[in-house]
């Protein structure tokens, strides 16, 4: 039986959405750390030309800093591939984060982080010769996605509520049901979108970062 819903008042709302806010603060604080990366690229690029950039931000056969910093990294041709990643965390992160110890939201993200970025890199040195680039948090962000619905689950489970009224009015329960389901449909949606964009690598990137997070989540959920 779910209790029905009262109105607060403005100043108990306000107070709620601050705690709401601090116990979501690791993701927020990586939102603005991948943000003023991203500046930072665009000030070496303009400070010292693309090329530099690149030996700098994005992983290439030669083995220098950028294999370090690649992972943080963002197209810099491209604004919406961080926008879109940005997006993506902030929804992830807010699901799950509240459930997590920050060592644990640390650990499970930078584990999805560095396998779904070796992953595609590895079978670039294997197989292709010649010039290649690889950069972004996308594989790591879809994976904890996937992570966080396996982990968070149990709001679905909720489905025999949903008929009675006051439900209809818990928007926050109805906005945490939206993610969970929809990052179920991300092992589907990304490699369609990646198949028609022609992104192979990044392709990689991603399926091996949500299969390393829903490996996580299962794990998770499995103690």
């Amino acid at each position: 039986m779910v209790e029905a819903t009262t109105h607060r008042p403005p100043g108990q709302a306000i107070a709620g959405f601050i705690l709401w806010l601090e116990r979501r603060k690791f993701t927020i604080e990586l939102v603005l750390f991948l943000t003023a990366w991203y500046v930072f690229q665009l000030s070496v690029a303009d400070a010292f030309g693309i090329e530099v950039a690149k030996k700098w931000f994005y992983f290439t056969p030669d083995l220098g800093i950028g294999w370090v910093t690649a992972p943080f990294s963002h197209d810099m041709r491209d604004a919406g591939h961080l926008i879109g990643n940005l997006f993506s965390l902030l929804l992830a992160g807010f699901l799950v984060e509240p459930h997590l110890k920050t060592r644990q939201y640390l650990l499970v993200f930078s584990g999805i982080l560095a396998f779904s970025t070796l992953i595609p890199v590895v079978g670039l040195i294997l197989l292709v010769n010649g010039e290649w680039l690889v950069a972004g948090a996308s594989g790591g962000i879809y994976g904890l996605w996937v992570f966080a619905s396996i982990c968070r689950f149990d709001v679905v489970k909720k489905w025999r509520a949903w008929i009675n009224v006051d439900e209809w009015d818990d928007l926050r329960y109805w906005f945490e049901c939206a993610i969970v389901l929809f990052g179920f449909t991300l092992p589907i949606i990304v490699p369609i979108v990646d198949l028609y964009s022609g992104g192979s690598a990044n392709s990689v990137s991603h399926i091996s970062g949500m299969v390393f997070g829903g490996v996580l989540g299962l794990e998770l959920r499995s103690k």
